[in-house]
């Protein structure tokens, strides 16, 4: 089946290392059963397909014939989201990327995500996240940070290593997205501290439960790169609009706590260092980050 499914647009001598065959292949569209003048996306239809299929569990060696094409799908999303690639809903580019994620996010409910990161997609993931792209490309990058790092703490850490925690956190902090994308994003770093071996407080808003699970990572011992994005988090937090949000965060003894102890050169910490000038750079941010709470705490 899945073989059928990839026969359908790819021919014998496919190379996506070529960037004119990958534009070929996105560019194929055939008319819809709806208007005799409107086109949909053949690759699309064939990766929503896919994706439905990757949702199957059980079956081994249906997932093997999936993975054999990360490649392929690797290729094709970092050729339709290049800077000057359509980003028009109606462009057969769009949807090949929509649909693209959403197969990489299927295909991370499984327990192979480290073959996963080998390939490239946390920096795939990474990139969606820092365009601030629209909210249902939002979704998959967020499903799929959150799939890898339930795994494996190292998995996790490789996350944090890819800064995606913090980028969650502006997400949450974007006025445009969607609650329930700001809700996807706070579980993905519950997620995250939870492999770590964490532990976060259940609230009912995203504005109580994201400063929280921020300073749990933030008191992270598993690496110096996972507590230092808990506090990037709650320094992006002290510092958005509105005001208020640096108040109430002054009055969450977890993140003060934290913030003091990592501001700290002796700060807790059981593994080695990460590169010392990062590491002394999250100490900085995490004082100029207590400094500004305390002082939105006297006013």
């Amino acid at each position: 089946v899945i073989g059928a499914l990839w026969r359908v647009v790819l021919t014998a001598d496919f190379d996506p290392a070529k960037p004119d065959a990958i534009d070929a292949l996105v560019r194929t569209t055939r008319p819809t059963a709806t208007s005799a003048d409107a086109t949909a996306s053949v690759l699309a239809g064939v990766l929503g397909a896919l994706a439905d299929l990757a949702l199957v569990k059980g079956s081994p060696a249906l997932i093997a014939q999936q993975l054999a094409a990360v490649d392929v799908v690797v290729a094709i999303i970092t050729r339709v989201s290049r800077v000057d690639a359509p980003t028009d809903r109606a462009s057969p580019e769009r949807a090949a990327l929509v649909a693209a994620m959403r197969w990489l996010a299927a295909v991370s409910t499984h327990p192979l995500t480290k073959h996963l990161v080998d390939k490239g997609v946390l920096h795939i993931a990474r990139r969606s996240l820092e365009m601030r792209v629209d909210d249902e490309l939002l979704v998959h990058a967020i499903v799929l940070c959150a799939n890898v790092a339930s795994d494996h703490e190292d998995l996790a850490t490789a996350v944090c290593a890819a800064r995606i925690p913090r980028l969650l956190t502006r997400v949450v902090l974007n006025a445009a997205t969607a609650a329930e994308v700001k809700r996807l994003a706070v579980d993905a770093v519950d997620t995250i501290v939870a492999s770590l071996g964490g532990n976060t407080a259940t609230t009912e808003t995203e504005e109580k439960t994201l400063p929280v699970a921020l300073a749990a990572l933030a008191s992270s011992q598993s690496s110096p790169v996972c507590w230092a994005e808990g506090v990037w988090g709650l320094h992006l937090m002290a510092v958005a609009e509105p005001a208020k949000t640096a108040s109430k965060l002054a009055r969450l003894p977890a993140v003060m706590e934290v913030l003091r102890e990592r501001s700290t050169p002796n700060g807790p910490t059981t593994t080695p260092a990460a590169p010392g000038d990062e590491v002394a750079l999250a100490r900085r941010v995490a004082g100029l980050t207590l400094a500004d709470l305390e002082k939105a705490a006297s006013l």
